[in-house]
């Protein structure tokens, strides 16, 4: 939830609102939240594994099952991370997608260029990233800048979720892991965090949120 609740505050007012979309790894369906009720937005999701709600298309973000230029956008939130030939990945997307046709992503960062402040927890980070089925840990700027330019011309990149966030969300898990609170943390709650972090911390994070375009032929 607290993931989720980060990522629209930062992401609501990016995402197309007409047009078709490719919601690429769509999971269990929580990212549809993000995009508005409007009769011009068309969403077709494709996961390799789930079955979410609206149109869906089970298939492998390697190899589309869709024909070139067919998206005005593609919407790729916390999926990159999960695929070892990231790179195979994008080309893809590109050859899917209209010229000028543009690219959302969100993806971990692995610069950590601000205070990190971590709580004792049952598990390791590395644990859970494995259960999170996550291939690597982030992206630095760097790496994230030659992974999108081949193909894509980034019109916006900002990170978000760092020192207050991670407290925010760390506190979130301490609640579902040892229940120390009596009611669950509401919405109020973790935004305090993650405006604290607009405040204090702009610029940096655990997250990278990513705009871009396509380049012309």
């Amino acid at each position: 939830m607290l993931a989720i609740e980060r990522k629209l505050m930062v992401i609501k007012n990016e995402l197309p609102k007409t047009g078709l979309v490719l919601n690429l790894g769509s999971a269990g369906g929580n990212n549809y939240q993000f995009f508005p009720t409007n009769p011009d937005l068309k969403v077709i999701s494709l996961d390799l594994d789930y079955r979410p709600q609206g149109l869906f298309i089970q298939g492998d973000a390697l190899c589309l099952p869709f024909k070139a230029g067919l998206f005005d956008y593609a919407v790729v939130l916390d999926v990159l991370e999960h695929i070892p030939d990231d790179h195979s990945a994008i080309k893809e997307i590109s050859r899917v997608l209209k010229e000028n046709g543009k690219l959302y992503i969100t993806t971990p960062c692995s610069e950590f260029d601000f205070k990190m402040v971590k709580l004792p927890t049952k598990r390791s980070s590395e644990t859970i990233f494995k259960e999170w089925g996550h291939v690597r840990v982030g992206y630095s700027i760097n790496e994230m800048n030659q992974l999108v330019t081949g193909d894509f011309q980034i019109l916006k990149m900002e990170r978000f979720g760092a020192t207050w966030a991670c407290i925010g969300y760390q506190m979130y898990y301490y609640w579902r892991w040892y229940r120390f609170w009596k009611f669950s943390p509401i919405r109020w709650f973790m935004r305090f965090f993650i405006y604290m972090d607009k405040l204090y911390c702009k610029g940096k994070g655990t997250m990278f949120f990513v705009l871009a375009e396509k380049k012309a032929l």
